[in-house]
């Protein structure tokens, strides 16, 4: 630190310039943070699921959505489906909620296929994953609705009354951990037995055979490795036309298997899982390089600025020894100092506004737990290419001259003239 006493005090002398700099690199860098959160959560939805790749979707060319029975008689029609489940959210989002002792709590429900959690491969915090949900009044919670519902009192044996069914008490038989960044929607507080659906949609119903609404449900197929699920498609559209009215009446003409990993870009809506639109993400993904590239160049530029008023202590360090090498390296290692403060500010930043840029971007972002030690090592790569980005073109002025260039003033003539011109050049050209 002692060598880097001239630099503070530096810094010191030109207060607004380095407030400018701190603010400006540190208020782009959140930006950045911010935008790089969103992308790699989205370009990794589904990475919680066992063997997502083998996992499809039933799909036409509006929805990937039908009915809870279609998938059971396909199930019995294609013995090539190792295993399927059923997903429906028409009770997420509607207003349930849940009753404890006359005390109403907002509730988000998921109805499922009772094999949802081993078809998932998801683990419970508590309870046996194999009969949680084989109980028709069974309820599983996610960790933080059970710590909404129940505080900090263990939550597996307790009873409650859910919004839709006026009749019977649930009981909670397990806990699962907060669904992030999953197919299955972040917000999704608890899962219910398919046999919900009942007293929410009847025409979604398992037990429902008229099968009225074709787009109420995800049916979810597991097919072996090496199996081409569309191999039967021609033959399953045909049966799909001898007892589903939305292929009866020519609502729907086309019937194939759409890969799970591939629900969350569809065009096709998929009103059971989770999507995000992505043109959105390339968008703010150019946009967050552009602004990182701006906020470089606009750090560059000011520092060339400055470079004059360093002139003379590099000039007088040059005359008593140091050689450009060590110059070079010096301002290098100042440039880092000034980036690694700018982005710790960033990460504060970033925090302080994440609520708000959830709503601007409309999905959920987490800073703090995201960071891994593959995210840290990302950020101190991050780190390391900025500095050098920033701090090179100051570090080859500084260190590539000769000292009595300082006392002409032809390195500052030099450095307005052709330098900074050229920066600004650069910067107008990326705004």
């Amino acid at each position: 630190m002692k060598g880097l006493k001239t630099y503070f005090t530096y810094l010191h002398r030109n207060k607004l310039f380095t407030l400018v700099n701190v603010a400006g690199l540190g208020i782009s860098l959140m930006f950045v943070l911010l935008i790089a959160n969103m992308v790699v959560r989205q370009l990794t939805v589904g990475s919680d699921i066992k063997d997502i790749e083998h996992i499809y979707v039933l799909s036409n060319e509006e929805y990937s959505a039908s009915n809870y029975l279609v998938g059971e008689r396909l199930a019995n029609r294609y013995p090539e489906m190792a295993d399927w489940c059923a997903v429906n959210a028409e009770a997420y989002k509607s207003g349930s909620y849940a009753v404890i002792d006359n005390r109403k709590t907002s509730l988000e429900i998921y109805c499922v296929k009772d094999n949802f959690l081993r078809f998932f491969g998801y683990s419970l915090l508590s309870g046996n994953p194999e009969q949680a949900l084989v109980d028709a009044h069974s309820i599983v919670l996610t960790e933080s609705a059970a710590r909404k519902l129940f505080g900090e009192e263990p939550a597996e044996g307790k009873m409650l009354r859910l919004s839709a069914d006026k009749k019977e008490m649930y009981t909670v038989t397990g806990v699962i951990k907060d669904f992030e960044n999953s197919v299955i929607p972040d917000e999704v507080e608890a899962i219910v037995p398919f046999d919900y659906v009942d007293f929410v949609n009847w025409g979604s119903s398992m037990h429902n055979p008229d099968m009225n609404n074709m787009g109420g449900t995800a049916i979810l197929v597991r097919f072996p490795q090496g199996v081409n699920p569309d191999q039967k498609a021609a033959d399953m559209l045909s049966f799909l036309k001898t007892f589903s009215w939305g292929y009866q009446h020519d609502l729907f003409r086309e019937a194939f298997w759409m890969p799970l990993k591939d629900v969350c870009f569809s065009e096709i809506m998929s009103p059971q899982l989770r999507q995000y639109n992505p043109v959105k993400v390339w968008i703010f993904l150019v946009a967050g390089i552009l602004i990182l590239l701006m906020a470089i160049f606009n750090y560059v530029s000011m520092c060339v600025a400055q470079v004059s008023y360093r002139a003379k202590e590099m000039a007088t360090r040059r005359l008593l020894g140091s050689s450009a090498r060590s110059i070079f390296w010096r301002l290098l290692g100042e440039s880092a100092l000034f980036t690694t403060g700018a982005f710790l500010l960033a990460l504060l930043l970033a925090k302080a506004v994440e609520p708000t840029a959830c709503d601007l971007l409309q999905t959920r972002l987490d800073i703090w737990d995201d960071l891994n030690a593959i995210t840290l090592l990302i950020y101190l790569i991050g780190i390391v290419l900025l500095s050098l980005l920033a701090g090179v073109v100051p570090a080859v002025l500084l260190s590539h001259y000769h000292p009595l260039d300082v006392v002409k003033g032809t390195f500052r003539r030099k450095t307005k003239a052709v330098y900074l011109r050229a920066l600004y050049v650069v910067q107008s050209g990326l705004t």
